[in-house]
């Protein structure tokens, strides 16, 4: 039997997909065994700030760490949310902002499953436009972005 020159092209392309799939789950801990019913579906971890009040002092917290403070008097490089943020790279790896009415707020990239390294910040939080990611229950964070 011969494939046609686009059939084998997309079953390469399958099978790449598939390749990067099983090596993502085996770097973040996931058996081979674990199948897409061992997967939950979790909201992205998030960056969150408080808007900066009349003196520009605000606090955030990131999914490694919690209430965290800022402000123009702050002796760190931490003068303003985004200066928080793009310092705390290991925390939040992809940030990408997020719309909320209460909050200043980025997503991570990243699934949120309320290990010691990816809480979930969003409580009293409104906030719209986090992926989903599908993560197993020992995972400390994950990236799948399908079950």
């Amino acid at each position: 039997m011969v494939l046609s020159a686009v059939a084998s092209s997309a079953m390469a392309q399958s099978n790449g997909a598939a390749t990067r799939a099983y090596w993502a789950d085996r770097a973040a801990g996931v058996t081979p065994t674990a199948t897409s019913s061992d997967r939950m579906e979790t909201p992205e971890a998030i960056f969150v700030c408080s808007i900066p009040d009349g003196n520009g002092n605000f606090v955030c917290s990131t999914p490694v760490t919690n209430r965290i403070s800022g402000g123009p008097r702050n002796l760190s490089q931490w003068h303003t949310p985004e200066s928080m943020l793009y310092s705390m790279s290991a925390a939040c790896p992809s940030p990408r902002k997020l719309p909320s009415t209460t909050h200043l707020v980025w997503g991570c990239g990243f699934g949120a499953t309320n290990n010691s390294n990816s809480m979930d910040r969003s409580a009293g939080v409104d906030v719209d436009g986090r992926y989903t990611y599908y993560c197993t229950d020992r995972q400390t964070s994950c990236r799948r972005t399908m079950p």
